[in-house]
């Protein structure tokens, strides 16, 4: 069996780096849309909903439109959101 590797040569400074932030937005079993707190750099947003990460994309669990996280089906009452992501 091959192993294949990459180097990836990505800088990234601690300051850019978003983890743990909780969304702002009611988690009432009805809304969908949270809020982030900064621009984030397109395609690093990650979601955990319960400790569970959420997939990203149409028909998935969430998508991402600026600081803006809308979930295809809204958080249950007591649920825990936690963002992870650069900053741009």
């Amino acid at each position: 069996m091959a192993v294949h590797s990459r180097e990836v040569n990505t800088t990234v400074a601690v300051g850019d780096l978003i983890a743990n932030e909780i969304p702002t937005g009611v988690i009432d079993g009805i809304n969908t849309v949270f809020t982030i707190s900064h621009d984030p750099v397109l395609g690093t947003v990650q979601v955990d909903l319960n400790g569970i990460r959420q997939s990203p994309g149409s028909g998935k669990d969430y998508n991402v439109s600026g600081k803006i996280i809308t979930f295809s089906k809204a958080p249950r009452i007591g649920s825990e959101i936690l963002a992870h992501y650069l900053k741009t």
